[in-house]
């Protein structure tokens, strides 16, 4: 397995991968204190824009990044370079079932 996929998901961070217009759909759904953090950093919903999302003790929850309407190869290829490296992360949005091999390809094209 190539260095940049995770062999396990028990202990992966969750990567919330969330189109623009289904945003606050997203956001309504989660738990207060991600509410209050999103609110709290000001956070818009743009393509290719990212956010960690602090667990109570401070460690990490999880990460969020918004991409077009159409989520692509090329929507996370950034977050490699970008997310924390001392982790590892796993696609959280299920309903992105159908891309996540175009997801996990362009996560590796991002690692390279």
């Amino acid at each position: 397995m190539l260095p940049c996929f995770a062999s396990s998901a028990d202990t992966a961070i969750p990567l919330h991968v969330v189109p623009v217009p289904m945003m606050n759909t997203w956001r309504a759904g989660q738990p207060a204190q991600v509410q209050r953090w999103l609110e709290a950093t000001g956070f818009e919903a743009e393509a290719n824009r990212h956010l960690l999302l602090p667990a109570d003790d401070g460690s990490l929850l999880g990460a969020l990044v918004c991409t077009s309407v159409s989520p692509d190869l090329w929507s996370i290829a950034h977050l490699p370079a970008a997310l924390p490296a001392a982790h590892v992360y796993r696609i959280a949005s299920e309903e992105l079932a159908p891309l996540l091999t175009q997801l996990a390809l362009g996560w590796a094209l991002g690692s390279y």
